[in-house]
């Protein structure tokens, strides 16, 4: 009968061996084996939880999903707690901000653990001396220069591990449709689980905003969270888009059936107020005004269609024709402009072609001979040289 391999690399790739097979139940087999075999290495334990979710969801079997969540939640809560209690007292206020120390603060921390010099001589002994002393301080700086980088480094990994397992306990939540407990429990408050999620400043606000969409309550700060992330990081992130334009029509219809009385102007978060969006004014305000900010960026530009065509969908649904005639007119005027801005890109074809289908036969052919009639000013030199398509 083949025993259990003693080393630990072996017992782990038997582990992942299993793990790519979807042989889960193997899987968890193996990690509570190694739990025993190495109980030091406390890793094993949630390759265990791990591996119960995940047969969980391979079986659809609601209750080992709901079991495995309730362990990792346990585990986590106090593995994260103990966690945070060190990085306090190791770094007091800079405990989530991290960085790895530059070279002149290095030497400066090392300068004021050193002891004084000693007495001054004209003596060549006491130079040579003088010289050696001051190579063994470089040394030693240098030595505390790489034991404080080496440090930051484990621990930013730690934080990072840490990340990763929240983000899979985020998953198991997931799939039991928890969606009110991952805002309230894990992504909301600062702790024990928010700050560790912000190994990049905007993960853990991208996680609320996309999650918050899927509980009514907390749409407007979805809204408000993805109109930050593309004011202050990336214009041309599409997807915070896409996330910005479910929360403003979620609000609309919120508003609409009285689930919401009244949307709020700004949502606090983080000791901030950040602006809620919640009309078509003050969409194309903030759409416009991003437009200025990244006029080379294509995202800003392609947001405007973006509204537009959902407003063309929403007014067809309402049965609002007239609304929805000027609305494509809007439409076929930005679909030009965007074309006179970016048609020298090759991918602009592909930017404009999920729009085509809102205008008319008429209004295509239009825009069509409008684009043409574009070229030829521009090869003859009637429009600006940046502006020409080859």
């Amino acid at each position: 009968m083949p025993t259990f391999p003693a080393n630990v690399e072996l017992g782990q790739l038997l582990f992942l061996a299993h793990a790519r097979c979807n042989h889960f139940l193997k899987a968890q087999q193996v990690a509570i084996k190694l739990s025993k075999e190495f109980p030091n290495e406390k890793i094993f334990g949630t390759w265990y939880v791990v591996s119960m979710a995940m047969r969980g969801a391979f079986d659809q079997n609601a209750t080992m999903m709901k079991m495995a969540s309730k362990v990792l939640q346990k585990n986590v809560h106090a593995s994260v707690v103990e966690f945070l209690e060190y990085m306090k007292k190791e770094y007091g206020a800079h405990a989530f901000t991290l960085t790895m120390p530059s070279s002149s603060s290095s030497t400066s921390t090392a300068t004021s653990g050193g002891g004084g010099g000693g007495d001054a001589s004209s003596s060549s002994s006491s130079l040579s001396s003088s010289k050696k002393k001051k190579k063994k301080q470089s040394a030693n700086k240098s030595s505390a220069a790489s034991k404080t980088v080496e440090t930051t480094k484990e621990d930013n990994q730690k934080k990072l591990q840490f990340s990763e397992l929240i983000r899979f306990y985020i998953w198991t939540l997931e799939q039991q449709g928890e969606w009110t407990q991952i805002v309230e429990e894990v992504l909301l408050n600062d702790e024990p689980y928010g700050t560790i999620l912000e190994p990049i400043p905007y993960d853990r606000k991208q996680l609320l905003a996309e999650y918050g969409l899927k509980v009514d309550k907390y749409v407007p700060l979805s809204n408000a969270l993805y109109g930050y992330l593309l004011s202050q990081f990336d214009a041309d992130e599409w997807t915070w888009w896409t996330g910005f334009f479910d929360s403003l029509f979620q609000l609309f219809d919120l508003l609409a059936s009285k689930k919401l009385n009244s949307a709020p102007a700004t949502v606090s978060f983080q000791g901030s107020n950040l602006k809620v969006v919640s009309s078509v004014e003050t969409a194309k305000q903030f759409i416009a005004e991003l437009q200025g900010k990244n006029s080379k960026k294509r995202g800003p530009f392609l947001a405007m269609l973006e509204l537009n065509r959902r407003l063309i969908k929403q007014q067809d649904n309402d049965g609002d024709s007239e609304s929805m005639q000027v609305y494509k007119r809007e439409l076929e005027q930005m679909l030009y402009d965007y074309f006179v801005q970016f048609g020298v890109k090759n991918i602009c074809f592909e930017d404009v072609k999920p729009f085509l289908s809102n205008l008319s036969k008429d209004a295509s052919l239009q825009l069509l001979d409008k684009c043409k009639q574009w070229i030829d000013d521009s090869s003859n030199g009637a429009v600006g040289e940046d502006r020409c398509v080859l």
